[in-house]
């Protein structure tokens, strides 16, 4: 993360990094083998269906489609893709051998680390999810840009609710929301945020299909969306 932490790499207003990221295919993912912009806008139409209230709900259908959009790292970055997608966890504690593919977490040093490899680990019970170290991937990274002063300093119409920055930064991190580790270090924001991210997870990976969405029919309301929510011009 710290090759990213000042956001001094590219500047892109938000359309142009959708687009950019979305020249990207997941390979971890096993359910779709489309661009990650017709998945983005699939999570995003799906969620817009079953939350209809555009004057309530417009945000999460603006979140449903920027959600993966740090996935940019690898066609903006060259980073390659087993650091940026698949599922997500904190570091500095130990390791819950829950989720996807455990077992490589034998080849991580942290485990011998007397530390590390402790319940706690550097943190502290109930500390909240916000004060923990995740594994750095698209989420860590969209979550990074979208809270940096560089972004946050320009004035927008509204404001993305904590909901949505929820969504974006743990909407990977399975072995919290679905498999229930790392509780121990919820705090009460986090227990009243987990059933949206489980939500939105559900969304993420349930609104796979073959049917690609019209993207000119819908592109001028989430245009619209992006105006209002995000900065003209997004620091990377």
């Amino acid at each position: 993360m710290k090759n990213y932490e000042d956001m001094n790499k590219l500047v892109l207003d938000p359309w142009d990094a959708l687009e950019l990221g979305g020249s990207f295919v997941d390979d971890s993912d096993p359910d779709t083998e489309l661009d990650q912009i017709f998945h983005s806008f699939q999570v995003a139409e799906s969620l817009r269906k079953a939350f209809p209230d555009e004057d309530k709900y417009d945000w999460l259908h603006l979140t449903g489609l920027i959600h993966d959009l740090g996935k940019i790292l690898t066609p903006a970055f060259g980073e390659p893709q087993w650091c940026n997608v698949g599922d997500t966890f904190p570091v500095g504690c130990m390791f819950e051998r829950v989720g996807v593919f455990p077992e490589y977490f034998d080849h991580n040093p942290d485990i011998k680390q007397p530390v590390y490899s402790t319940k706690l680990g550097i943190y502290q019970q109930g500390c909240g999810l916000n004060n923990l170290i995740m594994s750095f991937g698209h989420d860590e990274y969209l979550y990074k840009v979208l809270t940096h002063e560089k972004n946050t300093t320009q004035i927008t119409e509204k404001q993305l609710p904590i909901q949505s920055y929820y969504m974006i930064r743990f909407h990977s991190f399975f072995p919290w929301h679905k498999f229930g580790a790392y509780t121990i270090f919820e705090n009460e924001t986090d227990k009243e945020n987990k059933e949206w991210v489980q939500m939105f997870a559900s969304y993420d990976l349930y609104s796979k299909s073959h049917d690609i969405v019209n993207v000119e029919k819908v592109k001028p309301y989430y245009e619209e969306l992006m105006r209002q929510y995000l900065p003209a011009k997004l620091y990377f």
